[in-house]
Formats: C-alpha cells, sequence, structure tokens
C-alpha cells in the first residue's frame, strides 16, 4: 500500500514537473517564436532598406552614366567642331600669307613708284625758277600754229542757207583780230578757171576777201556739236568747228587735223585776248589733244549705239592682258593650259615695254617709239 502510494505521490509529481515542463518548453517556444518573427521583420526591414539604398545607388549611377555618355558625345562634337575650326583658320592663315605676299609686292611697287615719283619731284623743285616760268609759258606758246593761219588754209565752209560745202582759203589777221576767207586763187595761178563759173573766176581773179571780226564772237564749238558736223553728218566731227555770234553761226570743215588744232587754238587765243572770254575757247594743245580724243571716242559710241562704259567694257575684254604662268597663260577672267602661240601676238598688251614694265592695257593707243607730236611742237617752240 505504501508503495502504491508512493508510486501515485511519484507519478503525480512526475506529472506535475512534465506539465511544469511542458508549460514552460510552450513558453520557451513561443518565446522563440517571438523573437524568430521579430528576426524575420528585423531581416525584412534590413533587405528592404538594403533595396532602396541599392535602388538609389542604381539610379544615381544611372544618371552619372547618362550625364557621363551626354558629356561624352558633347565633348566630341566640341572636337568636331575644333577641328573644323583649325582646318579652316588653317586654310584662312594660307589665304592670309598670299594675301599678305601679294600686298607686300604691291607696296614695294607702289614704294617704289613713290619714291620714284618723290625723285622727279626734287629734281622739279631743284631747277630754276626761270626755266620752270620759260616751260610754263611754252605750255601755252602757239607759235607754229599762228604762223600757220597767218600763211592761211584752204578750208571746207559750210554755206548758211544751202548747208553746202565750198572750198574757201582762210586765214587770220592777229593784228586787227580778224578771221579772213575767200575764193583760193589755186585755179588761177595754174591757168585753170572754171567755165561754168563766172562769178568764182571773178572773185578768184580780183581777190575778195571776207572777214569776221573775232571780238564778236561769243561760242566757239567744236566736235560733233559743232553746227559744221551736225548739216554734214558724213565728215568727221572732230574736224568741224564753228564760231557763233549774236547774229549767225560760222561753220568750218578742215582737212586734217593739224589745220583744224591750228585754227581752234588760234581763234580761241584771240577772243580770249579780245573780250572778257568765249564759251568754249581751248587754251592749249593739251586741252585740245584731250578734246579731240573725247570727240573720237563719243563718235565711236555713237556710230556703234553703245554706251561709253558698254563700249569700254568691251574694249578692255579685248585687250586684256594675259599672264604667263608656269602652267601656260591665265587671262583676266578664264584659265589656260595652252603654251603660248601666235595668238598672243595679237593682244598689243601682252607683252613688255623697252624698260621692262608691262604694257597698260588701260590706255586707247599703244606706246609709241616715236616722239609725240606735242612733244615736237614744243621742241620748236623752244628752238624759236
Amino acid at each position: 500500500m505504501g508503495l502504491r502510494r508512493e508510486l501515485a505521490r511519484m507519478e503525480a509529481t512526475l506529472s506535475q514537473v512534465h506539465s511544469e515542463y511542458a508549460r514552460k518548453d510552450k513558453r520557451r517556444e513561443e518565446e522563440m517564436s517571438e523573437q524568430a518573427l521579430q528576426a524575420q521583420e528585423c531581416e525584412m526591414k534590413t533587405s528592404q532598406a538594403a533595396n532602396g539604398m541599392l535602388r538609389d545607388f542604381m539610379k544615381t549611377e544611372s544618371a552619372q552614366i547618362a550625364e557621363l555618355s551626354k558629356s561624352e558625345k558633347s565633348f566630341a562634337a566640341r572636337s568636331h567642331l575644333e577641328t573644323a575650326a583649325l582646318t579652316e583658320c588653317r586654310a584662312e592663315s594660307e589665304h592670309l600669307a598670299a594675301s599678305l605676299k601679294n600686298c607686300e609686292g604691291t607696296l614695294e611697287y607702289v614704294a617704289k613708284s613713290q619714291h620714284e615719283r618723290n625723285r622727279n619731284r626734287q629734281a622739279r623743285l631743284a631747277r630754276p625758277l626761270d626755266v620752270v616760268q620759260l616751260e610754263s609759258m611754252l605750255q601755252h606758246n602757239i607759235a607754229r600754229e599762228m604762223r600757220t593761219v597767218r600763211e592761211g588754209l584752204v578750208l571746207s565752209k559750210v554755206d548758211q542757207k544751202h548747208k553746202g560745202q565750198s572750198e574757201r582759203m582762210t586765214m587770220v589777221d592777229d593784228e586787227k583780230f580778224e578771221l579772213l576767207w575767200g575764193h583760193h586763187s589755186e585755179g588761177l595761178s595754174l591757168g585753170v578757171l572754171n567755165p561754168l563759173n563766172v562769178r568764182h573766176n571773178m572773185k578768184v581773179a580780183r581777190g575778195a576777201m571776207q572777214s569776221l571780226d573775232l571780238k564778236e564772237v561769243i561760242r566757239i564749238e567744236y566736235g560733233g556739236k559743232s553746227r559744221a558736223s551736225v548739216l554734214q553728218p558724213d565728215i568727221s566731227p572732230w574736224l568741224c568747228f564753228s564760231l557763233y555770234t549774236t547774229d549767225r553761226s560760222f561753220d568750218f570743215i578742215c582737212p586734217d587735223e593739224w589745220a583744224v588744232q591750228c585754227f581752234v587754238l588760234v581763234t580761241s587765243r584771240l577772243c580770249l585776248m579780245s573780250g572778257d572770254g568765249v564759251n568754249g575757247a581751248i587754251g592749249n594743245r593739251r586741252q585740245f589733244q584731250s578734246r579731240k580724243g573725247w570727240c573720237k571716242v563719243e563718235d565711236t559710241c555713237i556710230k556703234s549705239k553703245k554706251t561709253l562704259p558698254r563700249l569700254l567694257l568691251e574694249t578692255l575684254r579685248r585687250v586684256r592682258p594675259r599672264f604667263r604662268t608656269s602652267v601656260g597663260i591665265m587671262t583676266g577672267r578664264t584659265k589656260s593650259t595652252k603654251n603660248v602661240t601666235a595668238g598672243d601676238e595679237d593682244n598689243p598688251f601682252s607683252g613688255t615695254n623697252s624698260d621692262g614694265s608691262r604694257k597698260n592695257p588701260f590706255t586707247f593707243f599703244q606706246p609709241s617709239s616715236g616722239h609725240d607730236e606735242d612733244d615736237d611742237d614744243d621742241d620748236d617752240d623752244d628752238e624759236k
């Protein structure tokens, strides 16, 4: 009995211990479960935080990579631009170097020309004043022309009524300031008269002369605007001149340029000496040669029906110079790789002058080897 009670007591104690250990195990399991849940929650939070940090890092890295790529592209484009700019700068520098070389050559030529002009100016300033004054007076000396018109020349006088031409012996009396004309006596001296014109024969035999007082002249017209040139359009205008008074005009046609030079210069000088001045008067040979040259140019423009700029442009294109290069000939507009042929000889300005300089294409005539007519006239005047 006692054993049974002891056994029952031990069994009760054992069950009590089992129940107590079961409660402790259950409590420990609950605690461990709570700790495991807490650990899982901490691990979840940590993983979420790590994922967030990783995503932020990836975004930052992606932005940096995109920015680096963009910067690389911009740097590449800038590099191309700088390369193109460098190439352009090199080409421009080469062009500027060539232009500088040309400018240096031009400056050297201009300096040489200026030095030559300065030397000539100093030489002129060093000349005696009396010689300079004498040369200045000789520029206006028309002694040869005066002698010629005093001896007389046969001119064609335009009739005022019938607009015809008739040859008249024309001369100038510089003492009375008169222009004289009449029937020339060449036929009488040869013993040949015109049987159909008795009046002409009588005037030739009598030597009748008509006169014009140069003090009454109010205008001298030379060239294409003179009445003689308008009435006789077939005659070269630079051979015509007209003297206008308040009543009428006296129109003459000269046989050559020397005759018209003599009469225009002498009548202009006498008209200027006899009054306060006459419109259209030509004072010296230089002015007359200039007026005659422009008269020829204007007549060419009228006959070709072209303006002066158009005619000048066509003339320059026709006689433009040809520059010799190492590969051939280069003209003012086009380049040619052909060698110099006989066609180059057709251009009067393709060669050089006697002093080695190139011929000037901007002149109306070629330089001649002889002396100018004006220079010869001035020499003759100096001798007188």
